[in-house]
């Protein structure tokens, strides 16, 4: 239905039913008024005509489900990877557009949002009840509101159908600040656990106790682990260059840089070196009794080692879940071999900025927001060795 003025009680309307919905405008009382609603009304019926010919777009004719399928598609699909996709997609799916998508741009209101996350938050801490339940819920939709708030900065900053973001203001400090205050919460093993975890794998996967150790060793994630090649070794510096990481999507191998975009060289310990030399030349020692070119893979497929390394699928059921089931220890992610990696090497009291470098953060804050909180206690000689002095000063004087 076209937009028309309209008086009510004396007072002069824009009126626009739109979706169901009517919207109106006050434009006050007396002749000027009803001027000014009538041309309000012949604007907005211009802008309907342009947009269904596609010649305008405006906030009140384009919807957020729209925008933001759009936003997803030419935006984030060309310039991020592959899993920052997935996610965004995800969260859009299953989370924002069931709750905005039906909303014009312009009708999505700090009000609108600030429910949103209300009811958000209720629904994911009545599955999680425990403190640690309600600290990723909190975090969980903070992600989901920084999908949203990134979609209409765009909107507003690119495309220019905002004025301003309504989302701009439930940031870190609307979620009780960042996740270090609200605690990032992280499982790791042992000392004791992984010795244990490494012997029933050279017990009982002996093909795969040496992936397993180089990952509790050095932090890798388990994608980077299977992304290594041959040239990727420096035997004599005993480092190892992380240059790629690969996953399977669909069937498809997936070959990405590194997470932080830039290659690393991580150090080996030297009990490392020399097993994964000795795996090498065993390699190729094999390949040319079968007359092939040895793989580059260092974790090759079983089905087409030349081609393509280990499943991490594969690697997680049939090699991870089974050792674990055997060592009768709790179940974490083989993700955790990274956290429990830079747990040990902080609780030795090595230094927070090597452990950044060996896990390749771009910035030492991240490495201190998630593993800051191991640190506590492994510098307390400082403080017995300061109480000391002065109290050797008290015996002095005595």
């Amino acid at each position: 239905m076209a937009a028309r003025a309209k008086c009510i009680r004396e007072l002069w309307y824009c009126v626009e039913y739109r979706d169901g919905t009517r919207f109106k405008e006050c434009f006050g009382r007396g002749p000027n008024a009803k001027g000014m609603a009538q041309e309000a009304a012949e604007r907005v019926n211009l802008e309907r005509a342009m947009e269904k010919r596609g010649l305008l777009r405006t906030s009140t004719g384009t919807r957020f489900d729209a925008y933001a399928e759009e936003w997803l598609r030419d935006v984030i699909e060309p310039h991020k990877k592959s899993g920052t996709v997935r996610l965004y997609k995800q969260l859009f799916r299953d989370h924002l557009k069931p709750h905005f998508g039906h909303l014009a741009l312009s009708e999505i209101t700090a009000r609108e949002i600030k429910a949103f996350i209300a009811a958000k938050l209720r629904d994911l801490r009545k599955r999680d009840a425990d403190d640690v339940g309600r600290a990723r819920a909190r975090y969980t939709v903070r992600n989901m509101v920084a999908v949203l708030r990134t979609i209409l900065y765009h909107a507003v900053d690119v495309d220019e159908l905002l004025p301003t973001n309504p989302a701009a203001k439930f940031g870190k400090k609307f979620f009780e600040g960042s996740s270090t205050d609200a605690g990032i919460h992280i499982e790791v093993y042992e000392e004791a656990e992984v010795a244990k975890i490494l012997k029933v794998a050279a017990k009982d996967f002996p093909a795969y106790e040496l992936y397993l150790r180089t990952l509790f060793y050095t932090g890798l994630r388990l994608g980077e682990l299977l992304g290594l090649q041959w040239p990727d070794f420096d035997w004599a510096a005993g480092v190892v260059s992380i240059r790629r990481k690969v996953k399977v999507e669909k069937g498809q191998l997936v070959i990405e840089r590194p997470k932080s975009g830039k290659f690393r060289d991580v150090d080996l310990a030297e009990s490392l070196v020399p097993r994964w030399r000795e795996v090498e030349s065993i390699r190729a020692a094999e390949a040319a009794v079968a007359g092939r070119a040895p793989s580059l893979w260092c974790c090759p497929s079983l089905r087409n080692p030349n081609h393509r390394p280990l499943n991490m699928s594969w690697f997680n059921a049939r090699v991870w879940a089974r050792v674990l089931k055997k060592a009768e220890l709790r179940r974490l992610r083989v993700h955790d071999t990274r956290h429990t990696y830079a747990a040990l090497m902080l609780r030795q009291a090595k230094p927070m900025e090597y452990v950044q470098a060996q896990l390749g953060h771009a910035k030492i804050d991240t490495t201190i927001r998630f593993y800051g909180h191991f640190k506590p206690g492994v510098s307390r000689h400082y403080a017995t060795d300061f109480a000391a002095r002065i109290e050797a000063y008290e015996e002095r004087a005595e």
